[in-house]
């Protein structure tokens, strides 16, 4: 299943190909361990953006990890401080970027879009809170 692209594996095994790319899903993380947080409905959609909001100071992105580290330098420094500093001299992430990554066709986007709809709303609303968060620090000065 590694030395496949995307399109090749949700033509071959559509339930298998989801079930390996959903491990992680922040929606059911995010939601917690109550039995209806097994499903991708709305009511696990509310808890899970709830639950972010009221437990979470920030969740970062990781396609903005630079921001994300200066936020959480900002909001909780005792625990985060010279966080951004360390990152930038980690050689370590240099070869973490996917190599050859193809772009999946039309089709296979449109099915994983539905699939993952819910997922998909959730992180919209992670990622607007982030950049509220964002632009609310750079206002005050402390970005």
């Amino acid at each position: 299943m590694f030395m496949q692209t995307l399109d090749e594996c949700m033509q071959q095994d559509i339930d298998k190909c989801i079930q390996e790319n959903n491990n992680g899903s922040a929606l059911r993380y995010f939601c917690g361990n109550h039995p209806v947080c097994r499903n991708y409905n709305n009511i696990s959609l509310h808890i899970a953006m709830y639950n972010a909001a009221k437990y979470y100071t920030t969740v970062g992105l990781l396609e903005e990890m630079e921001n994300s580290l200066k936020v959480l330098e900002a909001l909780l420094p005792r625990y985060f401080k010279g966080i951004a500093a360390t990152f930038y001299a980690s050689k370590e992430i240099e070869g973490t970027k996917t190599l050859f990554k193809k772009k999946p066709s039309k089709v296979t986007e449109t099915k994983l879009r539905k699939i993952f709809a819910f997922e998909i709303e959730f992180y919209q609303f992670v990622r607007k809170r982030f950049h509220q968060q964002l632009s609310k620090l750079r206002k005050m000065g402390r970005l």
